[in-house]
């Protein structure tokens, strides 16, 4: 299990310090289900994925220990492009919602 935590300086991996400058983007990934002949093989899921201006990233599913301290911090650490991350959390989204990017810290 990845330690990860959000702050107002970043985001804290197994206590090394990512700061924000260095994440371009902070994205809600739909992943859909794959049904076949009427019958659910794979189960949808989602996770927020921290896109580093390096190419990498770090990525934290739905039902992960830290999911729900992710959700908790991010709207107090970043300010979200879309307000009311629970709302979105709870509505079906077929899309991935680009949450936060870099653009937003101009």
């Amino acid at each position: 299990m990845m330690e990860l935590a959000i702050t107002q300086h970043g985001i804290i991996t197994w206590g090394t310090l990512t700061p924000w400058s260095e994440i371009q983007n902070i994205v809600l990934a739909n992943d859909p289900a794959v049904i076949v002949d009427g019958l659910e093989i794979v189960p949808g899921s989602r996770k927020i994925t921290f896109e580093l201006v390096t190419g990498d990233f770090i990525e934290v599913a739905e039902g992960t220990p830290n999911w729900q301290a992710i959700i908790d911090q991010l709207p107090r650490c970043v300010g979200l492009r879309e307000s009311g991350l629970a709302q979105i959390l709870t509505t079906a989204q077929s899309a991935d919602v680009l949450l936060w990017s870099q653009e937003n810290i101009a």
